[in-house]
């Protein structure tokens, strides 16, 4: 029996629960895979598509649902509490990213690095959701792929402070806490 210690950052611990849960190390090796044969073929759509696994794959441990007794134990007030998740999904991320970022580099995918800061929107943009529909895990899912649906458009990014705010008043009223 092998027992793999994966190197995230323990603020939320869903990216372990998930990561041995649902087996997602095999991904990795199908980054690589991918990358491969994307350069062997000259094909930029493999390469690609290693970058929106990479994104969906860092959003899957916010779908995880903390307990409410998480947020009302935390010694962090509401906004520190949001930052430092968004904090932790961004570490967690780049952390995954690391053997994408290798890729592109030995195969000299110059445009396709320049990609990569697009990893982190998906997992950020999740955690906002998260916070804001926290009680409905429906909604939650449900305005996220729209979300992602509708990106190309440029509209849903002018949401995103409206969502961080609401992130922040959902978790304050979780917490019992005022201003």
């Amino acid at each position: 029996m092998i027992i793999l210690k994966y190197p995230f950052k323990l603020f939320d611990p869903f990216w372990h629960i998930c990561f041995r849960k649902n087996k997602l190390i095999v991904f990795v090796p199908l980054i690589i895979f991918l990358n491969i044969v994307g350069n062997e073929y000259q094909n930029e759509n493999l390469n690609i598509s290693t970058l929106l696994i990479i994104a969906i794959v860092g959003c899957l441990p916010s779908f995880q649902r903390e307990k409410l007794v998480h947020l009302k134990v935390s010694s962090f007030v509401s906004k520190k509490y949001l930052l430092k998740q968004i904090q932790v999904v961004l570490l967690n991320t780049t952390i995954l990213s690391t053997i994408l970022i290798i890729c592109f580099i030995m195969f000299k995918k110059w445009d396709l690095l320049l990609l990569v800061p697009l990893v982190f929107l998906f997992p950020v943009i999740n955690i906002l959701f998260k916070y804001t529909f926290f009680a409905n895990a429906l909604l939650h899912q449900i305005f996220f792929a729209l979300f992602i649906g509708t990106a190309q458009v440029g509209l849903p990014f002018l949401v995103l402070p409206f969502l961080y705010y609401k992130s922040i008043q959902t978790i304050n009223k979780l917490q019992n806490v005022r201003d």
